[in-house]
């Protein structure tokens, strides 16, 4: 199974290594942080490492758990953005906390399901202490209810804030992330 491109924009050389680029800055800023997130939240890394294909066997060390998903963000950096990929290099939670701390901004994520039922979840950034008591920037997720998520989107808007929203329809081919425009008024 790979993703398709159905429904899709076919950008323009200029476009699509503008995005390749950002996509690269934000896949070494999550190696860099590799062995700070395993520290802080193992559970989270042990999904990661399934979602990217590398099953590791009971007793593997931390450090060759890093070791492969350093190896599979490196091989998802070489990827254009515009390449059909296998599930295991699609958008992850990984990779939508990684925005947050690159871009320092929330990002709001709608999923939707098939049967229509949606949840939001914010990715953001946050200083998180590990247990030698240094101070590292972090990743976190939140999800939210659908009255919580339809509360703070319109005080933020209402502010003049525009935040970053992507929505993920399961219900379309590719099951591609949209991003949410608005208008000039």
């Amino acid at each position: 199974m790979y993703n398709v491109d159905d429904g899709l924009l076919n950008p323009n050389a200029q476009v699509s290594g503008s995005v390749d680029a950002l996509k690269k800055h934000i896949l070494n800023g999550m190696i860099v942080n590799l062995r700070d997130e395993m520290t802080l939240s193992q559970n989270e890394m042990a999904a990661e490492l399934e979602a990217c294909g590398k099953y590791m066997a009971e007793g593997v060390s931390v450090e060759e758990k890093i070791e492969a998903l350093a190896s599979h963000y490196a091989a998802q950096r070489i990827k254009s953005v515009k390449a059909l990929v296998p599930p295991n290099y699609w958008v992850g939670p990984a990779h939508l906390k990684g925005m947050a701390i690159h871009a320092r901004e929330t990002v709001y994520v709608l999923d939707v399901h098939r049967d229509n039922i949606a949840w939001m979840q914010e990715y953001a950034n946050q200083d998180m202490t590990l247990p030698s008591g240094d101070t590292v920037e972090s990743g976190t997720v939140r999800t939210m209810t659908t009255s919580r998520a339809m509360k703070l989107l319109k005080e933020l808007i209402s502010g003049g804030v525009l935040p970053v929203v992507m929505i993920l329809n399961w219900q379309e081919p590719g099951n591609h992330f949209q991003a949410v425009t608005y208008d000039t008024e």
